[in-house]
């Protein structure tokens, strides 16, 4: 069993996780209700995290994104140094993300909730499986298109730090103003210094945790005002229509193009006099 806050491994019967010190809650939707505003938000995020695929793998995405356009040593620089330093013109990062948005556009609104998840709508029984459609392919897009605006590999930084790095993504394409705050103080961090340990230098500074917790409070909140609602736009913030199943085109669309945005505009900022 795992702490529905941290993910970390507890024993079967504890009260507490010796982690993070949250309460172990039964495994079901109304325990929501028992938790601060920002653990609700947590507690959704460690459950999509559990389906298969969900985490990209930064060197094989960045691999397969860039082989055809660059010799071996150029993509090994990129993915040693990120697309940034290794001076990637911009205008190719758009061409790869806005394919990535559209083949998750596509992906998204084509396959049924339950389908179009691996492992099956059963693996997580606790969360609307039009919430998890929603977020399992935002999660995988706000990855990918990180990786194609200069981030290192947010896996190595630690699950917090993953975690806390999603909240903020998350919180742009669902326009929380906060959240664009967060992630650019997130891109900072990235430009002064090193590759393996820039996002957990970030989360660490007193700038950054703060805002990572409002977003977080605030998502919590969108997630759980009307959880048993049948449609998606009154569960997620941004959300205007909901396909049968799936998520619309356009809707999907319009929230990773505002995280492409501001990633690249922070990408320009960062690593960029001109365009």
């Amino acid at each position: 069993m795992r702490c529905q806050i941290c993910g970390a491994q507890v024993d079967e019967g504890a009260v507490d996780c010796q982690e993070c010190g949250a309460k172990i809650l039964p495994r079901n939707v109304s325990s929501l209700k028992n938790l601060p505003e920002e653990g609700r938000w947590y507690y959704i995020l460690n459950k999509v995290m559990e389906f298969p695929g969900v985490r990209v793998d930064r060197e094989k995405f960045l691999r397969d994104k860039f082989t055809s356009h660059y010799d071996a040593g150029t993509v090994s620089a990129i993915v040693e140094m990120g697309t940034g330093r290794a001076a990637v013109p911009p205008i190719l990062l758009d061409d790869i993300a806005f394919e990535v948005i559209k083949t998750h556009k596509i992906i998204a609104t084509g396959a049924s909730a339950a389908a179009g998840l691996p492992g099956g709508f059963g693996l997580l029984a606790t969360v609307p499986a039009d919430m998890a459609q929603y977020y399992f392919h935002a999660l995988q897009v706000a990855q990918k298109l990180a990786y194609l605006y200069g981030y290192p590999d947010l896996e190595k930084t630690g699950r917090d730090d993953f975690l806390l790095s999603m909240t903020l993504f998350i919180g742009v394409m669902n326009d929380i103003g906060i959240a664009v705050k967060g992630v650019r103080e997130f891109s900072r961090a990235l430009a002064e210094g090193g590759t393996d340990h820039i996002a957990k230098i970030a989360m660490m500074r007193g700038t950054i945790y703060p805002v990572v917790k409002q977003v977080a409070r605030i998502m919590g909140v969108s997630v759980t005002k009307n959880l048993f609602a049948k449609s998606l736009s009154k569960i997620i913030p941004g959300i205007g229509a909901l396909a049968s199943g799936g998520i619309t085109l356009i809707m999907f669309s319009y929230e990773a193009e505002r995280l492409r945005e501001g990633l690249r505009e922070d990408f320009l900022e960062q690593f960029r006099s001109d365009d």
